[in-house]
């Protein structure tokens, strides 16, 4: 297996295969019966697996954007691009490739490449502990930190996040991501 940020379109390709082979395994497998603890085994696997998909959309997308990919195929925008190609919404299009624009890999104009935008959130996608809704909801609350607020407090607002998401379902990730931003709201009352 190759280390993260090496892989060549062959291991892309070796890699799908790898996913398609593996769901129909599941899907052979499930077709028996599971005890209790496997279904619940099965269920958290699913999960984390289902998880990590998007933080390959976030690395996918982020070329597709570098790239011009949209430009190439003869569309204006990725999203028009992302909905013709998937056959998904426009709605799902731009919502994809707003977590791509903050869990995804970043170059600058020099061509160094730059961490994402909110470097914790993408982390907590890779590892799957986190999914897209999760990362909708903190990238709309944390977004809404103010651009004079000190690079290390909303860091830490970012970092926060951690104790208040990652266990909670995303209906409660919005009260802990704003509990998160406290930092940045003192820092902001200050005269």
């Amino acid at each position: 297996m190759q280390a993260r940020g090496q892989a060549t379109a062959s291991s892309v390709s070796h890699g799908l295969a790898l996913l398609a082979e593996g769901i129909e395994e599941l899907l052979a497998a499930t077709a028996v019966s599971l005890d209790t603890a496997e279904l619940l085994a099965t269920l958290r696997g699913l999960e984390v697996a289902r998880r990590k998909i998007p933080a390959v959309d976030h690395q996918v997308l982020s070329q597709c954007a570098e790239f011009g990919t949209a430009v190439a195929l003869g569309h204006r925008k990725l999203s028009g691009c992302l909905q013709q190609l998937l056959r998904i919404s426009a709605g799902d299009a731009r919502a994809r490739i707003r977590a791509a624009g903050v869990c995804g890999p970043r170059r600058a104009l020099t061509g160094k490449a730059l961490a994402p935008v909110q470097p914790a959130t993408a982390a907590a996608a890779y590892a799957g502990l986190i999914g897209a809704e999760h990362t909708k909801i903190i990238s709309q609350i944390l977004g809404k930190i103010p651009a004079r607020i000190p690079a290390e407090l909303a860091a830490q607002a970012e970092q926060a996040r951690r104790r208040h998401v990652e266990p909670g379902v995303p209906g409660q990730v919005g009260r802990g991501v704003r509990e998160a931003r406290r930092p940045w709201r003192r820092h902001r009352r200050r005269p």
